[in-house]
């Protein structure tokens, strides 16, 4: 028995256009889009993208450049990375008799793509290269830990009352839940949503802190050394 995946639709089930594509098409420019996008196996995204240009007010019709090579020459006055090629040697195991020893691989740099998007000042304006932001609602990548621990963002150190605190600093503070004070490790210096600095410190826990699983001899007697 034949299964049919895709079939013509039943004459009783055609749309009833008028007009020189009757009945399939309702217009020249649906049918042309129709042979345009199965000759050429266009995808979704390419198609919606043309639409996206198409309806746009500003698309000009008379403005369309019938050559594609112009773009090709018109793509050396833009500042885009350069294209390196390299010829990857292909291994013959699995693989076809007639398939060749070598084929060429294309890539970009990503230093030069870092550089470009550095050097474009429409981007660069909406940049945040500040420390992070201690927010409730986590929107933006600097809202995160792994922003605000790194020391490629945000501040290093800080001075309070004339001592200055860097981070990875082991410092004392004051737990107003256990109403105690306590050893930690500064981690972080954030700003919260009032542009407010904030200290993100990793409690450093002694022997007594630890669960039971985790205690044992060799730990307790780590501990008692001052370890």
């Amino acid at each position: 028995e034949r299964l049919f995946v895709d079939a013509a639709l039943a004459e009783d089930k055609l749309p009833s256009f008028d007009g020189d594509f009757a009945p399939y098409f309702q217009d020249l420019t649906t049918a042309a889009l129709f042979c345009w996008i199965h000759k050429h196996n266009i995808s979704t995204s390419a198609y919606e993208d043309l639409v996206d240009i198409i309806m746009r007010p500003e698309f000009n019709r008379d403005h369309i450049v019938k050559n594609i090579r112009r773009f090709r020459t018109w793509r050396e006055r833009l500042p885009l990375p350069s294209i390196s090629a390299k010829s990857i040697s292909i291994s013959s195991k699995k693989t076809p008799s007639t398939s060749r020893d070598s084929k060429m691989a294309y890539q970009l740099s990503i230093s030069d793509i870092i550089w470009n998007v550095l050097n474009n000042p429409s981007l660069v304006k909406k940049m945040y290269f500040g420390p992070d932001v201690d927010s409730k609602i986590k929107s933006e990548y600097w809202h995160g830990t792994l922003w605000a621990e790194s020391l490629l963002f945000g501040k290093e150190q800080l001075m309070i009352s004339e001592e200055i605190y860097k981070c990875g600093d082991f410092v004392y503070y004051y737990d107003y839940n256990d109403n105690e004070q306590k050893l930690g490790r500064l981690r972080a210096i954030v700003l919260n949503e009032g542009d407010q600095y904030r200290l993100r410190i990793q409690k450093v826990l002694d022997y007594n802190d630890l669960p039971g699983t985790f205690k044992g001899e060799l730990r307790q007697n780590r501990s008692l050394s001052g370890e």
